[in-house]
């Protein structure tokens, strides 16, 4: 009795799920403006809002003035960065469905509807996303010890993994109390995602998908967050350890003990 009650909840979970309004977010810098107008126009159909985060315009892009599209003008020293793609989780009153996105990625037309038949796959309870990283050593280095799984490369099975790229993410407005503005850092969104996950026990999962389902505008662009990162990785490494440590793949540091002291004579 109490399987079948949990299969009806959950189907019931999915039910409601499926009628939340699909919202997006996206944060673009300038120096993709050429590229942002193609990349809209896979995104802008598949959803009933998008919240774009235009980190260091000086005006609205025309191909931005679109009535699904929010657009909010952010200067280039917001504490918003990449994270400005959340910037719509602080606006929207009710429960939804909130994609992330990412300016330099192409998109497919039933990218919005297979990533919601992944997020009731796992009946709202998980993380989703194409692009991902595992941490599977004992080293610390953000950069070189990590074992990729880009979003354009084949994955036969969904799988758990331990950090999802926050540009091809989805997942239920509910499932956790995302703000940015909590964060450290505003240009390593994947790592602290992963973080706040862990931290109350959400799984990410990378979704099973064909062949560049989703493929590249550019790819090492000089303004990428990850050519920056191979430059100096030390702040991520950092984080990484304290990801790594929730995980139970490192000790946790114990401050040192203190000398025993001789008695007094």
């Amino acid at each position: 009795m109490r399987l079948a009650a949990s299969i009806r909840s959950g189907r019931r979970q999915q039910l409601r799920l499926g009628t939340l309004p699909r919202i997006g977010g996206m944060a673009s810098i300038p120096t993709r403006a050429d590229d942002l107008g193609q990349v809209l126009d896979r995104i802008v159909p598949q959803v009933e809002r998008l919240y774009l985060f235009l980190h260091g315009y000086e005006a609205i892009p025309a191909v931005a003035r679109h009535s699904r599209i929010v657009p909010v003008l952010a200067p280039a020293d917001s504490a918003f960065r990449a994270s400005g793609k959340f910037y719509g989780l602080l606006q929207q009153n009710g429960p939804c469905l909130y994609f992330c996105f990412d300016d330099d990625i192409l998109y497919p037309a039933d990218y919005v509807a297979r990533m919601t038949a992944a997020i009731l796959r796992y009946s709202g309870r998980a993380f989703v996303g194409v692009h991902g990283t595992d941490y599977p050593t004992s080293g610390e280095s953000y950069a070189r010890d990590r074992k990729g799984r880009h979003f354009a490369r084949r994955l036969r099975l969904d799988r758990m993994i331990d950090e999802l790229g926050c540009g091809t993410l989805a997942f239920p407005s509910e499932l956790l109390n995302i703000d940015p503005r909590r964060w450290p850092h505003g240009d390593m969104d994947d790592l602290m995602l992963a973080i706040d996950a862990e931290r109350n026990g959400i799984s990410r999962i990378a979704i099973r998908r064909r062949r560049d389902w989703l493929t590249p505008v550019h790819q090492l662009q000089p303004d990428s967050l990850w050519v920056r990162t191979l430059a100096d990785d030390s702040r991520q490494s950092a984080q990484l350890v304290e990801l790594k440590t929730l995980m139970g793949r490192m000790p946790r540091h114990q401050p040192p003990a203190r000398p025993i002291e001789a008695p007094a004579p």
